[in-house]
């Protein structure tokens, strides 16, 4: 369970946060809840990452995930739903993981683009420049849209703290990560 949170900027940057709250479901079907050190937002050669679902999808994205090369005759949304979907499949899938209910949502920060990664694979490219994923998006997702005028670290903050103060399952501290379009 999580909250992750992402915003471009008016110049192309992408900011994402993420809480840190993680729960885990034993052999004998008990809940038990941790706030970890675990990083769910991260760089990886130029893409901007935040998990949401099981830790182990995380730390397959994070850790092991092969970034393909992007065609020049390529637009930024087909290599999403082509190059960059498969490279996810193929990364998660031999991650030790069971099913595809194991992949967790995700968000994606690419060339000055948010994009949803649903747990099917499905890319959703956001109308608005914000997007949110896990258990408290909804939350999120009214925050965000009524902080417009705020910058954007402040504004994920913001979304983040209020959105752990109404759910159970988002946990703080959060992190905030930031890729500068240069």
């Amino acid at each position: 369970m999580t909250c992750i949170v992402g915003i471009v900027g008016a110049e192309g940057d992408i900011h994402m946060g993420g809480d840190s709250a993680v729960v885990c479901i034993d052999n004998r079907d008990s809940t038990k809840h941790y706030t970890v050190a675990d990083k769910k937002v991260f760089i990886k050669d130029n893409v901007v990452m935040g998990c949401a679902g099981p830790s182990r999808f995380c730390q397959a994205l994070r850790c092991s995930l092969d970034i393909p090369n992007h065609l020049d005759s390529q637009s930024d949304f087909d290599y999403m739903v082509l190059d960059f979907a498969s490279a996810v499949k193929s990364c998660v899938g031999g991650a030790l993981l069971y099913n595809p209910a194991d992949f967790g949502a995700s968000l994606v920060g690419y060339n000055g683009c948010l994009y949803l990664v649903e747990r099917d694979l499905t890319i959703v490219l956001p109308r608005h420049n914000f997007i949110a994923c896990g258990a408290g998006a909804m939350y999120a997702m009214g925050v965000l849209a009524v902080t417009g005028h705020m910058n954007c670290e402040d504004r994920i903050r913001l979304t983040l703290e209020t959105v752990a103060s109404l759910s159970s399952v988002v946990e703080l501290p959060i992190d905030i990560v930031s890729l500068r379009i240069t």
